[in-house]
């Protein structure tokens, strides 16, 4: 794969060892111009200082995804700075309401529907008119093996995930023929180290290490080969 002269942006990129990180490192070894987005920007800092960019090829932007102003101005910031987006990866987001229905507030229940659905809505309203513009483009979001195949304890957080399966095949539809892509991979557990320290290790042997999400992403962002739009890639 050859991505030098694109432009991808990468969200949800502020943790090292997570799928941004592992993700935005892909895209750089292939020789894409990077931009970093996510709300802590202490965080972006380190995971950009970790992936040691040559100079002006990666650059990082604070940004609370589930503010729609903030959105505007990351992709007003975009068109000034690098003139266009080819490849988003949309990776913010994740479980953090845990737990049975009945003891889930309302205050938590909308914190993960807009970590999980309304920044993915936000960025994909936001950036897939640019691709549409320039005639190319690909999206990648993520969503949940477990949207196919429920696990009990986590209602907001699926039916977040839901939404946003549901967001990528409505999306496909409306940029058929566009030259623009939008697909998702839904991966049940990541084995990243901090799953592994919240989780424990019983039965991390089963899940998917982050090479292989990883490379199933790149696989939707070639923009040597062609791509299916309205996938859900299931990683299991």
């Amino acid at each position: 794969m050859n991505l030098r002269g694109c432009v991808a942006l990468v969200t949800g990129a502020s943790r090292t060892g997570q799928a941004g990180e592992a993700v935005a490192a892909a895209l750089l070894r292939e020789g894409a111009c990077l931009v970093l987005a996510a709300r802590h920007a202490e965080g972006l800092r380190q995971v950009a200082d970790g992936l040691a960019a040559p100079a002006g090829s990666l650059r990082t932007q604070a940004a609370d995804l589930s503010r729609e102003e903030e959105v505007e101005v990351l992709f007003r910031d975009l068109a000034a700075r690098e003139g266009r987006v080819d490849i988003l990866v949309h990776a913010a987001g994740g479980l953090t309401q845990y737990g049975p229905m009945e003891s889930q507030s309302l205050a938590g229940i909308e914190a993960e529907w807009r970590s999980n659905f309304v920044t993915a809505f936000l960025v994909l309203r936001a950036g897939l008119p640019v691709m549409k513009r320039d005639g190319w483009g690909r999206a990648v979001l993520f969503t949940s093996a477990a949207v196919e195949n429920p696990k009990p304890l986590m209602s907001a957080y699926l039916a977040a995930k839901t939404a946003v399966a549901a967001l990528v095949r409505v999306a496909a539809l409306e940029y058929a023929g566009t030259g623009v892509a939008v697909n998702a991979v839904a991966p049940t557990i990541l084995d990243t180290g901090q799953n592994r320290r919240e989780m424990g290790e019983r039965g991390a042997s089963q899940w998917v290490p982050l090479e292989r999400m990883v490379k199933a992403v790149l696989r939707l962002a070639d923009p040597g080969t062609h791509v299916e739009s309205g996938q859900i890639i299931t990683l299991v």
